[in-house]
């Protein structure tokens, strides 16, 4: 008998959200015979239930990727899964292959709508064109595993399950600076003053250069690095090959930090959003040699500079001496920035519990980041963690040599 990998969606239980029985069938739902579309798409719209296969997998954070999430790409659309009564905001049941059993997955519009490391059916940005199965800030395809060609089968479990978590968990952002308080807000720009790092010596941002992800905001990032005098980037999201598209778009504006690209001055990693994965270390251990051997001041970014940019920021802050209290501060300063929530909000210390206190947790506890999906997070204690020492040991198993590790904590610190 085969082994069955089972994974069950506990942030519901966390946030003290009951668990909903599955559902009995809808009176408005037709009901219907096994129908199968041309596609070869099994639609049950009597028991809530679809059977598809796996079309694609996105690997890697390249220009033909939709995203950098690892997530299987669905060969079927939203409008399948609304045709046998499953919606955004309801709880599914999701077989994927002979030995995949995912329970109580949500259906959602964006990653960052569940938990880091929580498995989800994404429909990205609601445009019912890509579906897939991810997770949040994780490789879906290394964490969970799939492949082309698998057969999925997804199944309603509860209607509206996840609903009122996905409304709270909901981003929107606004691309009028006119809306914001400061060009620095709009671009999500600002000087990294943790304990520890030496003023005017690392900065974040959105992207300077992406102007189709980042659209109007990348030509403010671009100012403001310039103003700042930035002489190093780090570009988390980018390979040549976009940052070549890019510079093809009619209207572009980026050129500061174009020329900090053009005369080899920026480290482009391309980093998929998983960051305990050995495909994100070992890309990011380049860029951290790359910038111990560059000098300050420092421009660290993805695309929107939150996720990835998030976890590389809070690991330089706590290599050169940063707070827990720091690190959450700055890391959620984004979600003010981008989309206006308030500190201390329910919507503010959930985000804070689903990405930035598990980021902090996995760093003092590397050995249990090889399996995120079996870890209990209702007890963990990231205000525990030794962060200097949690960061110092990451970057080493990143595989950056201790000479190196020690050379850019003396950089931060203005040593």
């Amino acid at each position: 008998m085969k082994n069955v990998k089972v994974l069950v969606f506990l942030s519901l239980m966390s946030a003290g959200m009951a668990m909903v029985t599955s559902c009995s069938n809808d009176n408005d739902v037709e009901e219907q015979t096994l129908q199968q579309n041309l596609f070869g798409v099994t639609l049950d719209a009597s028991n809530h239930k679809l059977t598809g296969r796996i079309s694609s997998v996105n690997t890697d954070c390249d220009v033909a990727s939709v995203s950098s999430y690892g997530e299987m790409v669905l060969g079927f659309k939203t409008a399948d899964l609304n045709k046998v009564g499953i919606e955004y905001g309801d709880l599914v049941d999701v077989t994927v292959g002979d030995d995949i059993v995912l329970q109580d997955v949500p259906f959602v519009t964006s990653f960052n709508e569940v938990a880091l490391y929580s498995p989800c059916l994404c429909d990205y940005n609601a445009t019912g064109q890509s579906l897939s199965l991810g997770m949040g800030n994780g490789d879906f395809s290394v964490r969970v595993g799939g492949k082309t060609g698998d057969t999925v089968t997804i199944t309603l479990k509860s209607k509206g399950g996840y609903k009122a978590m996905q409304e709270l968990l909901k981003s929107s952002y606004g691309y009028d600076p006119k809306a914001y308080k400061s060009d620095e807000m709009f671009a999500n720009f600002r000087e990294m003053t943790t304990s520890g790092m030496a003023p005017k010596t690392c900065y974040r941002s959105g992207n300077p250069l992406n102007c189709v992800d980042n659209k109007v905001r990348y030509a403010y990032v671009d100012r403001l690095a310039a103003q700042v005098g930035i002489a190093t980037e780090l570009d988390l999201a980018d390979t040549p090959d976009k940052i070549a598209q890019y510079r093809t778009t009619a209207g572009y504006e980026s050129t500061y930090c174009l020329s900090l690209y053009d005369n080899q001055n920026t480290a482009t990693l391309g980093l998929t959003a998983d960051a305990f994965s050995d495909k994100f270390m070992t890309k990011l251990a380049s860029g951290l040699e790359f910038m111990a051997s560059h000098d300050a001041p420092y421009l660290i970014h993805c695309n929107e500079g939150k996720d990835r940019c998030g976890f590389v920021s809070m690991l330089l802050q706590s290599l050169a001496g940063a707070t827990y209290s720091e690190v959450v501060e700055d890391y959620m300063m984004t979600f003010y920035n981008l989309c206006f929530i308030e500190k201390d909000s329910e919507s503010y210390n959930l985000r804070k519990q689903y990405s930035i206190d598990r980021m902090v947790w996995l760093m003092g506890h590397l050995d249990e980041a090889a399996h995120p999906t079996s870890i209990d997070w209702s007890h963990i204690t990231p205000e525990k963690v030794d962060l200097h020492a949690a960061a110092h040991d990451y970057i080493i198993k990143c595989g950056v040599s201790e000479s190196d590790c020690n050379k850019l904590e003396k950089k931060l610190r203005g040593m």
